[in-house]
């Protein structure tokens, strides 16, 4: 989840907490966080694709993520292909 649509408050991956959600480009610049940020919606659940690495790994696989809003806060859960 990310507070206030700009840090990342929860990850499998604790390096990844605390960084800016507007930041997070995959290894071809999509800027991921910025889409998530804009489609996330309240009762909504969206899908964003891009490539990021599984944890553990520095290989990117690709990998999809489904947002929403919860409470204003932007919240998503993904998975690896």
């Amino acid at each position: 989840c990310a507070r206030n649509d700009v840090v990342v408050d929860a990850h499998i991956d604790p390096q990844q907490i605390g960084r800016n959600i507007k930041d997070l480009y995959d290894v071809d610049g999509v800027a991921f966080g910025q889409e998530m940020m804009a489609i996330a919606a309240e009762g909504q659940i969206k899908e964003v694709a891009y490539m990021w690495p599984e944890p553990g790994s520095h290989t990117p696989a690709a990998k999809i993520s489904f947002v929403t809003r919860v409470s204003g806060q932007m919240c998503g859960v993904g998975y690896y292909k």
